[in-house]
């Protein structure tokens, strides 16, 4: 065993007292305050705690950050929506210009890709099995495309 001559912090030694008050205070207090009830430094706690399974409760993450958002030095605090706030681009139905320039580009009701394949035609599958279109079917690609070994 080598001895660190003073550079390492002393191991925390837990009695029996501080590990049962610890399960019982650590699901709803903070971290922060246990370990000062308890005498044992911050990281201690957080270890001990994590090697015991120990959680904190859903109700006490949620208060807790609920209390922390509504801090008045929030970080978060200036970039949130205020009441009352109307949006630059509320009533306004894509960009005027652009909007009839994409137009012209989307497909109309019922036309295909340029790349789709007429019924018939064969391709192979990633693992290399050899697929042969059936059908013009709208959804899912096994609707469309059967091994060739199936329908033989």
């Amino acid at each position: 065993m080598t001895k660190s001559r003073g550079i390492n912090a002393p191991k925390a030694v837990w009695t029996d007292e501080q590990i049962e008050s610890l399960r019982r205070l650590y699901p709803s207090f903070k971290t922060e305050d246990i370990a000062f009830m308890l005498g044992q430094p911050l990281q201690a706690v957080y270890r001990k705690a994590n090697s015991l399974g120990l959680k904190k409760t859903a109700e006490f993450i949620a208060e807790e950050s609920a209390r922390q958002l509504n801090r008045p030095d929030h970080p978060a605090r200036a970039s949130r929506f205020q009441k009352g706030l109307v949006p630059w681009n509320k009533g306004v139905k894509g960009v005027a210009g652009v909007q009839e320039a994409c137009r012209a580009t989307h497909f109309k009701p019922g036309q295909a890709p340029h790349n789709t394949l007429p019924i018939g035609s064969t391709k192979f599958d990633k693992s290399g099995v050899l697929l042969q279109k059936v059908s013009n079917a709208p959804g899912n690609n096994s609707k469309r495309w059967r091994a060739v070994h199936e329908l033989v």
